[in-house]
């Protein structure tokens, strides 16, 4: 299988897109992909702040780097459930210090409570107060 921009050895195939991608031009579809779907939708604006909530997994780290490559201007989300294991807490301030950007983690409890400096920090990233009872 090849790919389907330079010709090399591909790595991923898209069978949706019937497509298949070295690394390297993947990347560069899956981030030609995210542009088109923000213009498409007209989803936000590089003027506007983007809240992402960042789980820790593949697809959301991967989407909040697309956003900071791209000019936006982004804080990642992560809301502490307890149940996320400790190197994901690890590779979400990684990416948030390797980018320069804001990383705020909260702890489900306390927000859902209304208590102390969670609560506080929420609305300090722009989440207002029915984004935040709906997130707990």
């Amino acid at each position: 299988m090849k790919c389907r921009k330079c010709g090399e050895p591909a790595v991923l195939e898209l069978r949706r897109h019937n497509a298949a991608f070295c690394a390297p031009d993947f990347l560069e579809f899956f981030r030609n992909q995210v542009r088109e779907a923000i213009r498409k939708h007209r989803m936000f604006t590089k003027d506007e702040s983007v809240l992402v909530a960042v789980s820790g997994g593949k697809d959301s780290l991967a989407l909040w780097d697309v956003l900071i490559d791209e000019g936006y201007r982004t804080t990642g989300l992560h809301l502490d459930l307890g149940i996320v294991v400790r190197h994901v807490q690890v590779l979400l301030q990684k990416l948030a210090d390797d980018q320069q950007v804001e990383r705020p983690a909260f702890d489900q409890q306390r927000i859902a409570g209304g208590v102390g400096d969670d609560a506080q920090a929420l609305g300090a990233a722009g989440v207002g107060a029915r984004a935040v009872e709906r997130l707990v």
